[in-house]
């Protein structure tokens, strides 16, 4: 009987231009919502999730799923309630264990709902706390195989992922080149419009330093890394090209930042940086990017600019 969750070759796919529609965007009726309210960008990135994680054996597949800022398991999105990140990586069925950190306890309370109604949720372990101290404890623990595959999804409100969390996944699993094994694979969020940017004063004369200069510090991991580009007037888009390259330093053979834009105003909202050491990982993300709304029109991904 074949191994259901043997790696197989990625197939190639022919680059298609994106398409200039941009769709109509309601907004929720309540902010008092029993779930997260959304703009419609969040939905088009889970939409590509959901794509390479049904996908995901095709790659690896069979390993573990580490959500960093799992929610409440679901999120509203122009009035309609869809499965969270968690429930994505649930349904996929891609792999045999999930680990989910939540610090809030209201949303650590509905994400155990949710996971304890699913068909997969004994696969799932919960973590309540800070993911930036958890996913340390859970690491030093062992229960994440280091000969199987890893995909860690890190999707922050504002900037509340620390880069020495970076640092502790990228080291737990080495790519060991001519093998299988990579290094546990980063879809992160850097969310450089909504938070980064206003850390970021253009009035430097009044400033020796940015007011939140130790929250730069945490999210970018010293600061002789960002420092010199703020002696320099640089703009705050030269953070991202630092968070890259310090991806790449520590080992990553693909590192690719992909902007995430509102689909009704088109304005940027924020990136998201695919890390991985797989052959096939980048070709795989970008195919699921093209075609994460197929099933529903006709069209490319709105608010995912160039792919």
């Amino acid at each position: 009987m074949p191994d259901p969750w043997e790696e197989v070759p990625l197939f190639e796919h022919e680059p298609t231009q994106p398409a200039k529609r941009r769709r109509r965007v309601s907004r929720a009726r309540s902010d008092l919502d029993q779930v997260r309210e959304f703009g419609a960008w969040t939905l088009d990135k889970l939409e590509v999730l959901r794509i390479y994680l049904v996908n995901y054996p095709r790659v690896a597949g069979g390993g573990t799923f580490l959500d960093l800022f799992a929610g409440e398991g679901t999120v509203r999105v122009a009035d309609e309630l869809r499965p969270g990140s968690a429930l994505v990586a649930l349904d996929s069925g891609a792999f045999r264990q999930l680990h989910l950190f939540e610090l809030d306890q209201v949303c650590l309370s509905r994400l155990r709902g949710a996971v304890g109604r699913h068909r997969h949720g004994d696969r799932a372990t919960i973590h309540p706390g800070d993911s930036n101290r958890e996913v340390v404890s859970l690491l030093s623990s062992g229960a994440v195989p280091v000969d199987r595959p890893c995909f860690a999804f890190i999707d922050p409100n504002s900037t509340e992922i620390a880069w020495s969390t970076i640092e502790t996944l990228a080291a737990y699993k080495p790519f060991v080149p001519g093998t299988k094994q990579c290094k546990i694979e980063l879809w992160v969020l850097f969310n450089l419009e909504q938070a980064i940017r206003r850390l970021w004063p253009a009035d430097r004369a009044r400033h020796q330093l940015p007011p939140a200069a130790t929250t730069l510090d945490r999210i970018m991991g010293d600061r002789d890394v960002w420092l010199p580009d703020w002696q320099d007037g640089r703009s705050p888009m030269s953070l991202l090209w630092r968070y890259c390259a310090r991806l790449e330093d520590l080992g990553y053979q693909y590192v690719i930042p992909q902007e995430v834009n509102d689909p009704q105003t088109g304005r940027r909202q924020y990136w998201m940086v695919h890390a991985s050491d797989h052959d096939a990982a980048h070709g795989f993300m970008r195919y699921a990017k093209r075609n994460s709304l197929a099933s529903v029109r006709n069209t490319q991904l709105p608010g995912f600019g160039d792919l």
